[in-house]
Order: C-alpha cells, then structure tokens, then sequence
C-alpha cells in the first residue's frame, strides 16, 4: 500500500469518526438547548404579562406570531409573543407583552441581544443604574404603541409614547422602539385576523379608493438605477432581485411591509452589495390619506421635487441605522428628512428598512 492510499484512507476514517461524533453530541445536546430555550421563553412570558392569583397559560399561532395567553382564572389579562429585528451589531430578539386590545404595553424582556458591550447591552441591564439595571425595558410597561412610539434623548420620558434612550446606545434604543412599532402592529392584525394568511387588511379592504399600486418591474430601474439585468432568487423570507452590470454584481432588492397610518405600505428596496447604502427605495403600495401620507411620494409644498422625500433615500448609510428628524434637513450620512404632516408615514418607512435590513443581510449570506 502506497503512501498516498494510506494517507487517503486515515483521513478517510479521522473524518468519519469526527463526524460520528458531532453527530452523536449534536443528538446529546439538542434536546437539552432547546429544553433551556423553552423554560427561557417560559419564564420571559410570565416576566411581560401582569400578574394574577390564578394565573395559567395557552398558546396559539397566527401568520408568522406565535401568542402566548396569560389568563387569570377564566379572563385574558394579556398577550405575549416573542419579536425581532436589527440592532446595532446583529438581530435582538424580544418578548413583548400587551393588552388583550393591543393597547397598552404589559411588560418587555431582552431574550437575545449582540450589542456593543458596556453601551448597547445597556437595553438588557444597565450596571450604570444601581438598583434599577432593568429600567430601560421597565419604562415599556404601561406605554401605549399606538399611533407610534418615540425615543427622547436626554430627558426624562412624558408622554405615553414616549421612550427615553439610553445615553451612549441611542441606535440600540432606537432599534428596540423600531422593533416594537414594527412588529406590535402587524401582530395585533395578527391576532385580530387569524385566518388570514397576510398579516394585515390590504388596501383594497380598507379604503380601496385610495389605493395606489405600482409594479415591481417598474420599480426596480429606479432602485437598482446602474444594473443591465436582473435574476431572481429566493432566500428564506425573502425573494432577491440581484442587479447585474455587465458580469459583476452591482446590488440586490427585496421587498418588505409595514403598518402606515391607514393601512400597509410595501417597499421595494434597493442595496449595494455590502448592504451598508441604499441605491434606490420605492413604493410599491399603499393607501395613506390623500394631501397628508401621500406626500411621501408627491409634495405639493415642494413643486420642483415633488418626490423629494423618496428620492433622499439614495446614498444613505443604513449602518447601523436610519435615523428619521423633523422640521429641519438632513445632514448626516443616516439621516431622513421627515415630511411635514405626514411624521407616522414617514417613520413607517424608516422602520421598515432598519427592521428589515439586517434579516435580508442574514437570508441573503445563504445566496452567496
């Protein structure tokens, strides 16, 4: 037997024995990690959902939300479910408590978070404030996520919208409010609707005269303005249109949704290939009231760019994240230039992209 063959063959039998290995320790270990993760979600459920005498729990699942149902002997005292989007450095997963009317927010917990350590870690526990570590998610309890929160930097919280950012870790403070209104939204149609396989009304079944609508065909030019053909490809939740120029990858664009004012707003959004700039951004639906939410796409107060609102977009810093400002313009690489009247339409489509983003970034790595 040549050197060759025995070389070949210890390899051969070195890998085997290594993967029957990890494959003995992955079957040992399996059950007991997602054992832990279970009494994990468990104890996070009781954390957010208020307390009661008799207290018991049931589940139940609608569109992509699986709720957990807190009960004091027969009456729902709240509603939990586990949500996710972008953070500063990766996804924060958290579990959030509500109302059985979604109204009010019943408690909130950090199940998974990746921030920077010493700042963004602050969401989880902050050792800055002995004795209150947790008052970062505390202050949630109680707040209502209706129309829209807001995050205030360097004072005290008021209003009930209201969230006060953590000094140093603003972006992950704002992360967590943009998770929040993202997600509560679409949950509470959800809920509201469990047999429907979209998680909210669409336009034509709210108010179908204002219903406007583009194809994405059309869209994709302005996104991907420097590609010569597209291709198609589908990656977990989502469905890429990789741009061409010539041979080499120039982007991608994917779509994403979320709650406006009056009812879902679809984009169409464009990126560079390291998904650190946007290339182009447009409105593929919606049905926002007309003179108000419609001017994120036609300004009147603004006659020579009427769009100037989406077009601002192009260029723009998403990392680590979109950052929306009133009543002056834009000046920093992340900055977006609200439109006077139309705020909430305005911060849905920031909220879209910031809580979007990072999990097409984490769909697309499967593409490459």
């Amino acid at each position: 037997m040549n050197t060759s063959v025995k070389m070949i063959l210890v390899l051969t039998i070195i890998a085997t024995l290594s993967g029957g290995l990890l494959s003995f320790w992955d079957a040992y270990t399996s059950p007991k990690i997602e054992e832990y993760r279970q009494e994990e979600i468990k104890y996070a459920v009781k954390k957010v959902l208020p307390p009661a005498e008799n207290y018991r729990e049931d589940i139940k699942k609608s569109g992509s939300y699986t709720f957990y149902l807190g009960y004091d002997g027969d009456e729902l005292i709240g509603i939990a479910f586990n949500i996710k989007g972008g953070g500063f450095q990766d996804i924060i997963s958290l579990m959030v408590g509500v109302t059985p009317d979604f109204s009010r927010i019943t408690g909130l917990s950090v199940l998974d978070q990746k921030e920077t350590p010493g700042l963004g870690t602050k969401i989880a526990d902050d050792p800055s404030r002995k004795g209150d570590e947790k008052w970062f998610t505390d202050q949630f309890k109680g707040k209502s996520p209706f129309p829209e929160m807001y995050y205030v930097k360097n004072k005290k919280a008021e209003a009930e919208t209201e969230i006060e950012a953590i000094s140093g870790a603003t972006i992950s403070s704002q992360a967590v409010v943009n998770i929040l209104n993202f997600h509560i939204a679409r949950a509470k149609e959800a809920w509201s609707n469990p047999g429907q396989s979209d998680l909210m009304q669409g336009c034509d079944d709210i108010i179908p005269e204002q219903h406007i609508k583009i194809s994405e065909e059309d869209a994709l030019h302005n996104v991907l303005p420097s590609a010569d053909r597209y291709e198609k490809k589908k990656a977990g939740d989502f469905e890429f249109y990789l741009a061409y120029n010539e041979y080499k990858t120039s982007g991608m664009a994917y779509k994403s949704e979320g709650k406006g004012y009056e009812g879902p707003i679809k984009l169409l959004i464009g990126l560079e290939s390291d998904f650190e700039t946007i290339t182009g951004l447009a409105v593929l639906e919606h049905c926002e009231t007309p003179g108000f939410g419609t001017r994120i796409l036609s300004d009147p107060s603004k006659p020579a760019a009427k769009d100037w609102f989406i077009q601002q977009f192009a260029g723009k810093k998403i990392s680590p994240a979109l950052t929306l400002i009133h009543n002056k313009e834009a000046e920093l690489p992340g900055e977006i230039e609200a439109v006077s009247g139309a705020t909430v339409t305005s911060q849905t489509i920031v909220n879209i992209i910031n809580t979007s983003v990072p999990e097409a970034r984490t769909a697309f790595q499967s593409i490459k």
